[in-house]
């Protein structure tokens, strides 16, 4: 099977599954409701911590992350039900843009049509979830910051190209 059929169908796949989390993060965040062209677009960590979990004086366990606030030591746990459930939706979608860009680099996957695919997507989810995706790492990949390093790599490329292709796609409307 050829790169670009190959892309198009785990393309297809992914865009499907992540659908569910993607209206899990609606419903909890608003995340359909962002712009990436507003100044607020990025969830703030803070933000998150108080969606997603529970402040604790006293927890020690491994979800416990802690946090300095006015020389006050407080450890936030995710909150098991509604927290862990918008937390595995960051994170599921997050695997799935890993896949993809894992396969991109090795050119199992046709970049262009990932691109035409994903490019809106990748470039939302990444400057919304930015801050997120660097305490993640800080909190579990023991200062490495490899998790999910092929997905950063490909949104930030796709970044820098999103407005060229924004005015080309303008560009085939207008035809």
């Amino acid at each position: 099977m050829a790169k670009k059929e190959k892309a198009l169908i785990i393309g297809d796949e992914i865009r499907e599954k992540i659908s569910v989390y993607r209206d899990i993060l609606n419903k909890e965040l608003g995340y359909y409701k962002k712009s990436i062209n507003d100044e607020d677009v990025t969830i703030k960590v803070e933000d998150l911590h108080r969606k997603i979990c529970k402040k604790s004086t006293t927890d020690k366990t491994k979800l416990a992350k802690a946090t300095n606030t006015k020389n006050k030591k407080i450890l936030y746990v995710l909150e098991p039900n509604k927290g862990a459930k918008i937390r595995n939706a960051i994170i599921q979608i997050l695997n799935s843009f890993e896949y993809i860009a894992v396969g991109v680099k090795l050119g199992v996957f046709d970049r262009q049509v990932i691109k035409d695919l994903y490019i809106t997507i990748f470039v939302k989810f990444y400057t919304v979830f930015s801050e997120y995706i660097v305490h993640y790492n800080d909190m579990y990949s023991e200062n490495s910051n490899t998790i999910w390093i092929n997905f950063r790599s490909l949104a930030i490329e796709f970044i820098a190209e999103f407005d060229d292709y924004k005015k080309e796609m303008e560009k085939l409307i207008d035809e």
